[in-house]
């Protein structure tokens, strides 16, 4: 089929693809296009697959979107390859076995497929100074690239351990000292008293 004659002319010259371009014309002249974003070298079935999506979620679009007759032409296009089949993927904390990743990776697909690349996120840490600006995330499938050192020390950087929830809006908070006065800062960031309580809300 057209998929494995795709991966085929790309492993003759020692390659695989790791985003898809698939683009079709319509009897009426419609042009459709998407390109996908692969976490590893797509196989023919990764292939076969990701165009059967891309069909169904194009018939599946809000009305005025869909195309209005049959594909006539169909091109596929390999818009970013790799050497071989370099593995990119890092799902499981014990690491998982081939099968296991290929599984979650087409189940990542698929739900792209019907709810677009935002549809399915994974967390990359960062550097930053505090856990909610460490943390960013990243389509599947898109490439993991760090955008600051995750090792390295920030100014003003809260230590260790990191608190179990981060809030997304700030919550006012008020600081107390032993006599119940409120504990304030110093033009040179210093407390006026030592913390003994504090409310919140």
């Amino acid at each position: 089929g057209l998929a494995a004659r795709f991966c085929a002319g790309l492993a003759g010259h020692g390659l695989a693809c790791t985003r898809l371009g698939i683009h079709a014309v319509t009897e009426d002249g419609e042009h459709l296009g998407r390109v996908w974003r692969c976490a590893e070298p797509l196989t023919p079935a990764g292939v076969a697959d990701r165009v059967r999506w891309q069909f169904e979620g194009w018939l599946r679009a809000p009305k005025g979107q869909r195309p209005t007759s049959g594909v006539v032409r169909l091109r596929l296009e390999p818009e970013e390859t790799v050497e071989g089949r370099s593995l990119q993927l890092d799902l499981w904390q014990n690491g998982g076995s081939d099968e296991e990743d290929e599984r979650a990776s087409r189940a990542f697909v698929r739900v792209q497929g019907l709810l677009g690349p935002e549809g399915v996120l994974t967390p990359l840490l960062d550097g930053g100074r505090d856990p909610a600006g460490r943390v960013r995330l990243v389509p599947w499938g898109d490439p993991r690239e760090h955008t600051n050192p995750p090792d390295a020390t920030w100014p003003g950087q809260l230590p260790s351990p990191s608190p179990a929830t981060v809030l997304d809006r700030p919550v006012p908070a008020q600081v107390f000292d032993a006599a119940g006065r409120a504990v304030a800062l110093t033009p040179r960031d210093q407390l006026t008293a030592p913390p003994r309580a504090l409310t919140i809300g």
